[in-house]
């Protein structure tokens, strides 16, 4: 697992934070409800703590220090909703946004983000582009699922993907295991890591010294290597855990 430079990299993020003038929380948390417009993307841009839940209406619920909410900006272009610090603020107890969905097709999280969500996201397509940091755990029941991976971050998924299409480049990471899929697409460049679950066609790439590990047993295995990197089956052992195929 690549938890070692995810660390480092948030270390050096909070480090470098210190040096630029910032709003600092008062201690004092509030929470703060705001109806918004139908929506059916997310963008975040900044350090958040995210949960994501399906409801009949879309809103959001912000919890963090009082002092600090005026300068968290919300609002909702083109069906995206945009999520942004107008200012540069601390919170001692981190800033936690609740948002309710009414359908998702797709999260852009630039920062260090925390993102679960209560539910399954079901849609046709889904999209995911996590640039820089932070930890990403969804379940999901799609067609059609594309993840870019650029940085040091995170993805957990499990669920149902018919058709995924994975393109890492860095030193992040794709714990997908659980994540079921008819075809897999997957490109890995430089440290980057990819577990993945795919039954039927498996087209995979590397660039580097990243891994690719799948489960599934495809039909069909194209693979190609440019680097040190390693492309290798494992099979379940003990009915949850995965060891890796001779």
């Amino acid at each position: 697992m690549w938890y070692p430079q995810l660390l480092s990299f948030l270390v050096i993020l909070t480090m470098a934070c210190d040096f630029i003038p910032y709003e600092k929380g008062n201690g004092e948390i509030s929470s703060e409800k705001r109806m918004i417009n139908t929506f059916t993307e997310i963008q975040l841009t900044g350090n958040y703590e995210i949960g994501l839940k399906k409801g009949p209406k879309c809103q959001l619920v912000l919890v963090t220090d009082g002092n600090l909410l005026e300068f968290i900006h919300s609002e909702v272009v083109n069906e995206v909703l945009i999520i942004e610090n107008s200012k540069k603020i601390r919170s001692k107890d981190g800033i936690k946004i609740y948002i309710t969905y009414q359908e998702l097709a797709g999260i852009k999280s630039v920062g260090a983000s925390v993102i679960k969500t209560e539910n399954t996201i079901v849609a046709n397509r889904f999209e995911m582009d996590i640039p820089g940091a932070g930890i990403i755990d969804l379940e999901v029941d799609v067609n059609d699922l594309e993840v870019t991976l650029t940085g040091a971050g995170l993805v957990k998924l499990k669920g149902r993907a018919v058709n995924q299409m994975v393109s890492l480049n860095g030193v992040g990471s794709l714990e997908a295991f659980d994540l079921e899929s008819r075809s897999c697409n997957v490109m890995v460049s430089g440290m980057g890591k990819a577990e993945i679950y795919v039954k039927e066609n498996l087209y995979a790439r590397i660039i580097g010294i990243g891994s690719i590990k799948y489960r599934g047993s495809p039909d069909t295995v194209d693979d190609k290597i440019s680097g040190l990197g390693t492309i290798r089956p494992v099979e379940e052992d003990d009915g949850s855990d995965y060891r890796e195929t001779s």
